[in-house]
């Protein structure tokens, strides 16, 4: 009887434990990112979220926009090069058969026309909570909003890292100094940044949260920083998505 009341409270407890890991949900504050619906449906695992922006189409040719965010679905429309959209909507889709991921983003144009545009990547650009706020800071009167990102920037010259955003009211912790290294840079990788911006020797950028390979934290400024590869400096959702349009 005591081993059955034990095995009782131990299901319990494991069941209350996963019940508020399976609660956790990463805050947008109703922004871009808001989860507007998750479901099962015709064989998908579908998960449609806010995304509100506004950008022209800057496309290699036409764009297709189509009635529903499947490649068989009937075509409604195309956009050229120049045209106006606002988008409103993203949703990824998992075959749960084959485990193949598309994802689409859902736009108005110009003439009040609404339609779903391939974004041609399994990556999901809201994945593991990107863009998911962190939490907000106040120093000296300025205000931070601090977001989930993800990502890697190159560092080639001596940079303070600080224990929080911003210069003033905030204190260096150590230095990441490149020339002491063989390759002449520091590469670290993004854990957080902010969502405003700051302007240090007329370069207008952002924060960022980050932890180098000696598993070292805290915040530099991200103008001192550059990028190797292609695509945008930071792959938050908005840049991700201009990018698949071929926007700068």
């Amino acid at each position: 009887m005591k081993k059955l009341l034990l095995l009782f409270i131990v299901i319990f407890i494991y069941g209350t434990l996963y019940a508020q890991i399976s609660m956790i949900e990463y805050n947008y504050a109703n922004g871009n990112g808001t989860i507007l619906r998750q479901y099962f449906e015709n064989g998908y695992e579908i998960t449609l979220r806010k995304h509100e922006d506004r950008f022209s189409i800057c496309p290699y040719g036409e764009i297709i926009v189509f009635a529903q965010p499947f490649i068989d679905s009937d075509k409604l429309f195309s956009l050229k090069d120049g045209d106006y959209v606002n988008t409103m909507q993203v949703v990824n889709l998992k075959n749960i058969s084959t485990g193949n991921i598309s994802n689409w983003v859902l736009i108005r144009d110009e003439n009040n026309r609404i339609g779903w545009l391939d974004m041609n990547t399994q990556t999901d650009s809201y994945r593991n909570g990107i863009w998911s706020i962190v939490e907000k800071m106040n120093f000296n009167g300025r205000n931070w909003t601090v977001r989930k990102m993800e990502g890697g920037v190159n560092i080639y010259e001596t940079l303070n890292v600080r224990n929080n955003p911003g210069i003033i009211g905030t204190n260096i912790l150590f230095q990441f100094i490149p020339t002491q290294r063989a390759n002449k840079y520091i590469n670290v990788t993004i854990l957080a940044i902010t969502e405003e911006t700051d302007t240090i020797d007329g370069i207008t950028d952002f924060w960022l949260y980050v932890r180098d390979d000696e598993n070292r934290t805290g915040w530099i400024f991200g103008g001192y920083t550059n990028v190797e590869r292609g695509g945008p400096k930071y792959r938050n959702p908005n840049s991700q998505i201009r990018f698949y349009f071929n926007l700068p």
